[in-house]
């Protein structure tokens, strides 16, 4: 897909607002793409599909769902790829993750958007995932002193693929750009804690305990208030807590026989 010809075409002009920037070079989405192996049972979820540059090039598959929240754009992609499989989705993106089934996404993210879609990828059912973000967004990413590098650790393994530079992209993002491969980390005690964050802690530790370690209500409290002595800690919720807190949970759920 030739981006600029398709935009001159269709007289769009990309919204700086809503962070639209295409990735024009042909090769390069290839390339990353062959990094998802996608294959002919594969169902393809596409985050801000724009004008279509990687929907174009996805390999053939049983379902692609492209999703976009701007009427234009989508009017754009609609006109220049058909595919029968090919589902377009006027939408936010984010709230379609969690209603549609799919086992690949691929994402080219606004910044604004990167954060949430990391919070939907530790919950969503998948295999792989390609995703585009800005230099800074990586570095939070692989930031072991912060909150979301140490939830990003617990829930996936994340790869980085290349360094995409902004002349790639039509316009210019003020930044450069990363592709990242993301894989789901297998199940464990210490996702199934921090995904209800609606309980405080100290209850969380409990059910915990009783329904891994096959304690009583008793020997859990009785367990809990002996190891812990940090109890405004278990008060709280733990989408809330400080690194330390959360690694002093992680420590304790991980090490309790």
């Amino acid at each position: 897909m030739k981006v600029e010809k398709i935009l001159q075409k269709h007289g769009y002009k990309p919204n700086v607002l809503l962070d639209q920037h295409f990735l024009a070079d042909e090769k390069l989405v290839v390339r990353l793409l062959k990094k998802l192996q996608i294959k002919k049972d594969d169902i393809v979820f596409e985050v801000g599909a724009g004008i279509g540059t990687f929907t174009e090039k996805i390999p053939k598959c049983k379902k692609i769902y492209a999703v976009d929240i701007d009427k234009k754009v989508i009017a754009v992609l609609k006109a220049e790829v058909k595919r029968e499989y090919l589902e377009v989705i006027e939408g936010n993106a984010l709230e379609h993750i969690s209603k549609l089934k799919f086992n690949k996404l691929v994402s080219s993210t606004p910044y604004s958007i990167c954060e949430p879609l990391f919070h939907k990828l530790f919950v969503a059912d998948f295999e792989k995932a390609l995703v585009i973000v800005p230099e800074k967004f990586h570095e939070k990413v692989e930031n072991p002193q912060s909150s979301f590098g140490f939830f990003v650790k617990m829930f996936l393994n994340v790869k980085k693929i290349e360094d995409i530079p902004k002349i790639a992209f039509i316009p210019a993002p003020k930044v450069g750009s990363v592709a990242l491969l993301v894989t789901k980390k297998p199940q464990s005690i210490s996702q199934e804690l921090y995904l209800q964050k609606d309980k405080k802690v100290k209850n969380l530790l409990r059910e915990v305990l009783c329904k891994n370690k096959k304690m009583t209500k008793k020997q859990a409290k009785k367990l809990i208030d002996e190891k812990i002595d940090n109890k405004t800690m278990l008060e709280g919720f733990p989408g809330k807590l400080k690194l330390e807190e959360l690694e002093i949970l992680e420590e304790f759920v991980t090490n309790t026989e």
